[in-house]
C-alpha cells in the first residue's frame, strides 16, 4: 500500500488531498478530502 497527501487549492482556499492505493493494479482504496490538516 501506498500513502500520499497532496494540498490542493481552490478558489484561495487550500484543502489536503488524501489517498492510499494498492499497488497490485493500482487500485484506489481510500480517498478523503479536508479542509483542515492534523499534524501528525
Amino acid at each position: 500500500m501506498s500513502v500520499d497527501e497532496a494540498v490542493v487549492r481552490l478558489s484561495a482556499q487550500r484543502y489536503w488531498l488524501s489517498a492510499t492505493v494498492a499497488p497490485a493494479g493500482n487500485r484506489l482504496l481510500y480517498v478523503r478530502l479536508f479542509a483542515t490538516r492534523t499534524p501528525r
